[in-house]
């Protein structure tokens, strides 16, 4: 009786341990993937800009509110700005 008793409390404590490793793997693997999701979704840093005398000389008020608007409709890489601001002004 005392074997079987110390049998099923080994089997017992093994089940337990399986059980927390599986669950202990789950969690990191959930913890990486949330970790990703959060860098995906971190906010941009602020984005500061300024337009020389050139700039304003050739486009005017006209190429700075251009260049407001494409920045505002979500475009963040240089290419996609002027092409969004040159799409505007009919620029080629």
């Amino acid at each position: 009786m005392k074997t079987t008793k110390r049998l099923l409390l080994a089997l017992v404590l093994l089940v337990l341990a399986g059980y927390t490793l599986f669950t202990t793997k789950r969690v990191r693997h959930l913890e990486a993937r949330l970790t990703r999701l959060e860098l995906a979704l971190r906010p941009a840093a602020p984005l500061a800009y300024a337009f020389d005398d050139s700039f304003m000389q050739y486009f005017g008020q006209q190429g700075v509110d251009a260049v407001n608007r494409a920045l505002r409709s979500g475009a963040t890489a240089p290419d996609e700005i002027v092409r969004e601001a040159a799409r505007e002004l009919k620029l080629r």
